[in-house]
């Protein structure tokens, strides 16, 4: 079963996800808030394995709210579901630690495969933002196509934007832990990033994967 929990201050979009969640037999909501405040400030009071949260809130926003409870949970799992499809909510979103971005007006199917992928450790992105986000930063994307990537380099980075842990990208390129991180090292000064999170943002503003 995969518990979900809700954060959105807009109770008729709580009860339209209650809705789509309803029909899915292995899906489960076990808790909502209206704002990013009442969630961090009853944190241990509800335990779940995916979080979708909206941006926009009273309070306290879905940003500030994801940042403080993976500083309290390294190890949740956090979709944003939002109405904005401005690249910047996208990428103060994924820098700030999410594994997810649904668009509200996407289908309930992608919404059932984007809390499916998540919940197995990948990530997922709804297909029209990343398109905009694409587009938007095209002339980013021209200056970031000079940096020169092997091929190991491309295979690396889409592991580390499908969300993969270091132990599983060992397994994946069959190499050592250490190695994994000596390469990440490598491919964060090629592209100028510090994090993983960076080198998603780098590699869907260049076009170098699709999520």
């Amino acid at each position: 079963m995969i518990r979900i929990l809700l954060v959105d201050d807009h109770a008729i979009v709580r009860e339209g996800i209650k809705l789509i969640v309803n029909k899915i037999k292995d899906f489960i909501i076990v808790g909502e808030y209206s704002n990013g405040l009442e969630w961090i400030n009853n944190f241990d009071a509800v335990k779940s394995d995916i979080v979708l949260c909206d941006i926009d809130m009273p309070q306290m926003d879905g940003i500030q709210a994801t940042k403080q409870a993976l500083a309290m949970d390294p190890d949740l799992k956090i979709m944003i579901l939002s109405m904005h499809m401005e690249s910047d909510y996208y990428y103060d979103a994924l820098l700030a630690g999410v594994k997810g971005f649904i668009l509200k007006q996407s289908s309930s199917t992608d919404l059932e495969k984007g809390i499916r992928r998540v919940f197995s450790g990948q990530t997922f992105f709804s297909e029209e933002l990343l398109y905009k986000a694409v587009i938007e930063n095209e002339a980013d994307r021209k200056k970031n196509n000079k940096i020169e990537l092997n091929e190991d380099d491309l295979i690396l980075l889409t592991n580390i934007c499908k969300g993969y842990s270091n132990k599983q990208l060992a397994d994946e390129l069959c190499v050592s832990i250490k190695t994994i991180e000596k390469n990440k090292s490598k491919l964060m000064r090629k592209t100028d990033t510090v994090n993983n999170a960076g080198l998603i943002v780098w590699a869907v503003k260049s076009k170098i994967v699709k999520l």
